[in-house]
């Protein structure tokens, strides 16, 4: 077996160690894997739940399909076909396939959503109410910024403040832009929710590296990496008999838990769900209702690139977040729309590109997308990737609330490009890599595809995390909310322990 497949021996084996990376002896290479919780994915949601479930007692099992470190031979399992419409970008990158997830090359940003993106169709009469209150949620947010390790700007008066906290590795460098963009009347701006290290500068926490090796040291975690799981097994309707996944070596195995969370992000949850069709759900697990993959949502972005004409020297990395126009925006009916301003002497390394050599100044506007029914993953059944599983299709379109809110953005932060400096370059549709909305919360089945508690409807023990459960996406960074909610998923399970399967 390959020496990097195991973080953690399965209880009952002996260690055998190389260079810090345990294996498994051969003798258990033909066993079956049994745990009380097994989680697909090592990203921010997987190993959240993980964390807080070990901590609590539980037997927990992590399966990566990627290796320690980013590989292109593992990333190539995340290919994304066109199914009509053409991709917005190459969703390849859009997910890592490696210990830690997305977090080994994100930014760390952390806003929160606010209350009004959750009842958007009461509301504003677009999209879904999420079957949750947002107080749900936001309960649940300082123990997200916790765990992530958020710093928090005290100049927020709309949020309350957590007992504990991390102060902003931007709070007292953005004072003097704060005051200058106040100044041109912009009430609403803080400094960048961000990760902070512990002397209190911006560092993108890492998950491979920080969380992952501190579950290592507990006997109740095992963390399996290069295994790609390829079906979930259900032999009668309502109940999850474990998983079949395959090492790197070829091996496939089968693994057995009371409880099977996916958190294997936005496009994967969705393809796990329809690659495990069967008797007894020919349409795939969880999609009697056929809301398996639909009402994918991304975060289209414009971005100006300005060269500073201001005497506001960048000799740091400023970050600020204008929230100004969000809820403004969104009764107007373009959706939340987020401004972000950075400063720069070089740009960061997520978003260096020809255009900001160039510059020292990036205004990014995120514009919340419109779920659509018609954004959908599906399944190619003519290619596959190597291991023989149908690749997963992305079919994808801008609506009109989207287009008018991207036309609109020039005309809304002309008083920060005016003000701050010459424009040099501008993207006018980018990205943020937030794949959200393919196995969505609903009251009722006949709306999506889990519920309140995230669990799958119909089923005893599948429950999924991550952005893919949003309704909707509002207009912000989604990893501080999926926190949230994985959390909020761990107490839960935690709390009816005793009520799960056996």
């Amino acid at each position: 077996m390959h020496r990097r497949s195991f973080l953690r021996l399965i209880a009952g084996s002996v260690p055998v160690t190389n260079g810090g990376i345990s294996t498994i002896l051969a003798s258990d290479a033909k066993r079956d894997l049994q745990s009380d919780i097994l989680i697909v994915g090592s990203g921010v949601a997987g190993l959240a739940i993980a964390d807080a479930l070990s901590k609590a007692g539980m037997r927990v099992l992590v399966l990566e399909s990627g290796g320690v470190a980013p590989d292109v031979r593992h990333q190539a399992l995340s290919t994304v076909l066109d199914g009509g419409n053409g991709l917005p970008y190459n969703l390849q990158s859009a997910a890592q396939r490696c210990l830690g997830g997305s977090t080994v090359n994100w930014g760390g940003l952390c806003p929160r959503l606010s209350a009004a993106d959750l009842r958007t169709r009461t509301s504003f009469g677009y999209g879904i109410d999420w079957p949750i209150a947002y107080q749900d949620v936001a309960r649940y947010y300082c123990a997200a910024e916790s765990w992530l390790r958020v710093g928090v700007d005290d100049h927020e008066r709309e949020i309350p403040t957590c007992e504990r906290r991390f102060d902003s590795p931007f709070a007292r460098s953005a004072r003097m832009l704060i005051d200058r963009l106040n100044s041109l009347g912009i009430e609403r701006v803080h400094a960048t929710r961000a990760c902070a290290d512990d002397r209190g500068a911006y560092a993108p926490l890492r998950l491979g590296r920080t969380v992952a090796p501190m579950m290592q040291t507990r006997s109740n975690v095992t963390i399996l990496t290069d295994a790609t799981v390829r079906r979930i097994l259900v032999r009668k309707r309502g109940a999850v008999d474990g998983i079949v996944f395959r090492t790197s070596d070829g091996i496939e195995r089968f693994a057995r838990a009371n409880v099977v969370v996916l958190c294997a992000g936005g496009v994967q949850n969705a393809r796990l769900l329809l690659l495990s069709a069967n008797a007894s759900y020919p349409q795939g697990i969880g999609n009697d209702t056929g809301h398996v993959g639909r009402w994918f949502m991304e975060h289209p972005h414009r971005r100006f690139w300005l060269r500073l004409s201001r005497s506001i020297p960048p000799s740091e990395l400023i970050g600020v977040d204008i929230p100004h126009w969000y809820d403004v925006r969104k009764q107007e009916g373009y959706g939340s729309l987020w401004v972000r301003v950075w400063l720069f002497d070089k740009p960061p390394a997520w978003a260096r590109t020809d255009q900001a050599a160039r510059a020292n100044v990036l205004v990014d506007c995120l514009c919340e997308q419109e779920p659509d029914f018609q954004n959908v993953v599906g399944l190619d059944k003519e290619h596959a990737d190597r291991l023989g599983d149908w690749l997963p299709t992305l079919r994808y379109r801008l609506g009109a609330r989207e287009q008018s809110a991207l036309a609109a953005m020039p005309n809304t932060v002309a008083p920060i490009l005016d003000d701050l400096g010459r424009v040099v370059g501008e993207e006018r549709l980018a990205f943020g890599a937030h794949l959200m909305g393919t196995t969505r919360m609903s009251r009722r089945p006949e709306d999506g595809v889990v519920d309140g508690n995230l669990k799958v409807h119909g089923m005893k023990n599948l429950y999924i995390a991550g952005a893919s459960v949003f309704c909707t996406g509002g207009g912000v960074n989604p990893t501080l909310t999926l926190t949230a909610l994985a959390l909020r998923l761990a107490d839960y399970l935690r709390e009816h322990r005793r009520q799960l399967p056996a």
